[in-house]
């Protein structure tokens, strides 16, 4: 297998959290499952090219801390491209809990220099993520707190519209 070829693990933890936002850009990537990564939470601090907030994992020394998210099999060379969209983040490699066994993958983490205090993320950036965890039956805590996540409304940019067609093919599921 060419190296372009070599698939490996990825960790999602915001929008890609939704197995159809990121089929929209690496449609063959497998999802495997809800994973965490201990030690972390989710944080909207990243600023994102629009200005909104993205999300980021925050490191967190809090008893019991753990970021929830999905484990997928992706080509390498398609999560490299992602960089591209990515702006502002930078691939590291990190160690998940996946069905009860710790795996290293691979995750987007914000630059230092593209965190800022004060974001708040758009609507549809977040009703991905409500809608993946819910997918995923991530924990209900977790759910609970991304209910509760204030959001900016966002109804005319092209990843809205985007995000909406992508929660609307999705049944069961309310893109608001």
């Amino acid at each position: 297998m060419s190296a372009a070829q070599e698939r490996v693990l990825y960790f999602a933890f915001g929008a890609n959290v939704h197995p159809g936002w990121l089929r929209r850009r690496i449609p063959d990537a497998e999802l495997l499952g809800a994973a965490e990564l201990p030690g972390h939470r989710l944080a909207f601090r990243k600023r994102g090219r629009d200005g909104a907030a993205r999300s980021d994992a925050q490191p967190s020394d809090a008893p019991g801390a753990s970021l929830p998210g999905a484990l997928y099999a992706v080509r390498r060379a398609a999560l490299d491209r992602m960089g591209a969209a990515g702006a502002g983040y930078r691939i590291e490699e990190v160690e998940v809990l996946f069905a009860g066994e710790r795996r290293r993958a691979l995750t987007w983490r914000a630059e230092d220099s593209a965190m800022a205090a004060g974001l708040v993320p758009l609507d549809w950036y977040v009703a991905l993520i409500r809608a993946g965890a819910s997918m995923l039956g991530l924990p209900a805590a977790h759910r609970r707190w991304l209910a509760a996540v204030e959001v900016q409304a966002d109804t005319d940019s092209e990843q809205s519209h985007a995000a909406r067609a992508v929660l609307a093919a999705e049944p069961g599921l309310d893109p608001d």
